[in-house]
């Protein structure tokens, strides 16, 4: 398999800063990548869903979180379960909030002997054990014992309260859910755009042009984890809507071009790396020097494609995140080198 090293996309960059091994694997060698973990699928439906819903944000958006279910999994082993277990979601989620009113300290409810105990615990344990053969074969998406798949449906229609009360009044996108190749700089940048929408000021008046996307990190990521990705779509959407490929009610002239990132998952609690308040949206203002710094990481990309030098992550990177578990070298030896041992001085 041929990798062009001048084709580059936000998740070809962090894969190769993540894992030079688990790079190569996918996209040198083409390896097909192991099942994927249940964020990932939550992940999908919580966008699923909001690609329908920024269109018009006064719909209700919990039936298309439950429409985004079922698209998502279409066919496979999860789609039936759903249906299977619907009818205990709703008492699943009063016996849930019944016992963090009584136990704000616990962290995993569905984790405590108070919901082990439960008569619909045990229900919803002997419908998990009937499916448990067909989720284990034929699903795509592996679940485990911290993260079951009842956990996530429930977690996913109480979010489309939350999230519909936070992003209601916000204004609907001009444009959403499509994907660019666009040259720059002797690269060809690829990528998704979750929507380009209106930033309406406090008086009504428009105050930006926002490109966003759409992130579901369970807990605050690190401030400038996805700087990078917001630079590199700074510069293609400037790209095309210069060239008349987008067009926009607006002129770019007349009002900012920034890039945000939409947290899904945020909680009022976070905290960003120097202790500050972590908002639900971040946007940045992109500036030329911004530009030259992407060129520079992407050539670099290129140095490290073209050579050949994967190296792979640094030991104490969880292997649980890696698309290739079984063949993670971090699982494989019990040392950096593989038989170093350990001295005492």
């Amino acid at each position: 398999m041929s990798l062009d090293p001048t084709v580059v996309s936000p998740s070809r960059v962090n894969a190769l800063l993540s894992c030079g091994t688990a790079f190569k694997m996918k996209y040198v060698d083409g390896l097909p990548e192991q099942r994927s973990g249940s964020a990932a699928l939550r992940g999908s439906v919580l966008h699923r869903a909001l690609e329908w819903w920024a269109v018009d944000r006064q719909q209700d958006l919990r039936p298309l979180v439950d429409k985004a279910w079922y698209d998502v999994t279409k066919g496979t082993s999860v789609e039936p379960f759903i249906t299977a277990y619907k009818g205990r979601s709703a008492r699943a989620i009063v016996l849930e909030r019944e016992i963090r009113e009584a136990r704000p300290d616990v962290k995993k409810v569905r984790l405590t002997k108070d919901w082990k105990t439960s008569g619909l615990a045990g229900e919803i344990a002997r419908l998990i054990r009937r499916w448990q053969p067909r989720l284990v074969a034929e699903s795509p998406w592996a679940f485990t014992e911290r993260d079951p798949l009842p956990a996530l449906y429930d977690e996913s229609v109480q979010w489309a309260d939350v999230y519909a009360a936070r992003a209601g009044l916000w204004p609907n996108i001009w444009h959403g859910e499509f994907g660019f190749e666009e040259r720059w700089r002797g690269f060809t940048l690829k990528g998704y755009i979750d929507t380009i929408e209106p930033v309406i000021t406090g008086d009504g008046e428009l105050g930006a042009v926002l490109v966003n996307d759409y992130k579901s990190y369970a807990k605050e990521p690190p401030e400038f984890k996805d700087y990078r990705q917001c630079v590199m779509y700074y510069a293609v959407v400037q790209a095309l809507v210069e060239r008349g490929a987008i067009v926009l009610p607006v002129s770019l002239d007349e009002v900012p071009l920034l890039i945000g990132v939409d947290y899904l998952l945020w909680k009022p609690g976070w905290k960003d790396d120097r202790g500050r308040n972590f908002p639900p949206r971040r946007y940045w203002r992109i500036t030329p020097a911004d530009l030259d710094r992407l060129e520079a990481e992407l050539l670099s990309y290129k140095g490290i494609v073209a050579g050949g030098h994967f190296l792979p992550a640094q030991k104490g990177f969880n292997p649980d995140f890696c698309p290739y578990p079984e063949a993670c070298c971090l699982r494989s030896t019990s040392a950096a080198g593989g038989g170093a041992e350990l001295v005492t001085v």
